[in-house]
């Protein structure tokens, strides 16, 4: 058992350290910086249909620092302006329904991307981590959430959002 351990030690220290991938210099530089969303569909996995969640227009943008951290902001490009200030509370909640809003830190594992949420507009969110593939072609990013649950129909959906580089 202790030569096992030794081998374990030298392989680490001697270039066993690929067990534990760490993402590329070219990975994370690709992604930092901030991406202007251009679509946002959830598609129901079981029927495939699709539908726009923010709208035909959304809004919103996610950005990724070289300090390792995150933000996000998308909200529906039709969103209602309110009346007066405060809004009043039927407006509040069409407000709260039409944007997701979160931060918090960032790691790269391969294709994946891993926001560990400390602070959300929907506190069920913060102190939770999100985990999203993610593919970088030129300057597009696409993010792609599998297997979450629709707030209205529960059915499993994947949502795709479509960002581009912000210059």
């Amino acid at each position: 058992m202790k030569r096992f351990g030794v081998f374990l030690v030298a392989a680490l220290v001697f270039g066993g350290l690929e067990l534990f991938p760490l993402p590329s210099a070219a990975a994370l530089d690709s992604i930092i910086g901030t991406w202007k969303l251009q679509s946002c569909v959830s598609e129901t996995i079981a029927t495939g249909k699709g539908e726009n969640v923010y709208g035909e227009k959304p809004d919103g943008y996610i950005s990724y620092s070289s300090d390792g951290r995150m933000q996000a902001i998308l909200t529906a490009g039709n969103r209602i302006a309110p009346r007066s200030l405060p809004p009043p509370d039927e407006e509040k909640v069409k407000l709260f329904n039409t944007m997701l809003s979160y931060g918090g830190t960032y790691k790269i594992e391969g294709d994946k991307v891993v926001h560990s949420v400390d602070i959300s507009w929907n506190q069920a969110w913060t102190g939770t981590e999100v985990v999203r593939f993610y593919k970088i072609e030129g300057d597009t990013l696409t993010i792609t959430a599998l297997n979450q649950a629709n707030g209205v129909t529960s059915q499993a959906t994947r949502q795709v959002l479509i960002f581009k580089k912000v210059r």
